[in-house]
């Protein structure tokens, strides 16, 4: 299981790192963050799953690393974040995580998907993801990253699959890891989903997805 928590982080620091921490609060940055959380997944969306205790999110990749500062992911969104439980199924075999971001000015988030859009499915992104897997006791056999399908929800949608195939000790496995971002007006909804072995279901995610868009969207309205 060693493969599956070292998998944990990786692109999700996007949005999950810069939705935790709330120095400097204002009024209308808490009104913000209670919005925010009223759209992130929680245990009754996820029958079946275990919420796993509060941790560390280890590393990751900074936002600016790979593609310039973006103001949108700077110090002040820690302010109208939220993040979700750490939802998991069959031990640590299927992870569901999610995030969301209520940004100042709708055009703001329009800055911040084209700026995932873009850094999602950079080199610089997919060499940080190998480092974070490859290690002593790794062997990557391949690394791919595509995007997953438009599910067509709120005004915009970016998603990317990352596929790895590797061996430890021997022992062959597949990685996928699912990265959904949703828009909705000055509304960002983010979702990572870790499976082992197998896909996530198309069917399940879009299923999550809409329930964080029909969220989103009735806090957009607000």
């Amino acid at each position: 299981m060693r493969t599956i928590r070292r998998w944990s982080v990786p692109q999700f620091a996007l949005l999950v790192i810069l939705t935790t921490g709330c120095a400097g609060d204002s009024s209308t940055a808490a009104q913000d963050r209670e919005l925010a959380t009223a759209v992130v997944l929680t245990a009754e969306d996820l029958p079946g799953y275990v919420e796993a205790e509060p941790g560390s999110p280890g590393g990751g990749l900074k936002a600016d690393t790979c593609n310039g500062p973006n103001k949108t992911w700077d110090e002040r969104p820690r302010k109208r974040g939220a993040s979700g439980g750490d939802f998991r199924r069959d031990g640590d075999s299927v992870r569901v995580q999610s995030a969301a971001l209520v940004t100042e000015e709708e055009t703001e988030a329009q800055e911040a998907m084209a700026y995932l859009r873009r850094t999602l499915s950079s080199d610089c992104v997919r060499e940080n993801d190998r480092a974070l897997l490859a290690g002593d006791d790794m062997t990557i056999q391949s690394f791919s990253v595509e995007p997953l399908p438009d599910l067509r929800l709120g005004d915009e949608t970016v998603g990317f699959r990352t596929t790895a195939r590797v061996s430890s000790e021997g022992k062959p496995s597949t990685l996928y890891f699912d990265l959904l971002y949703i828009r909705s007006g000055r509304v960002i909804g983010g979702m990572m989903i870790f499976q082992f072995q197998t896909p996530f279901p198309a069917d399940e995610r879009a299923r999550l997805a809409t329930v964080m868009a029909g969220r989103m969207q009735g806090v957009a309205a607000k």
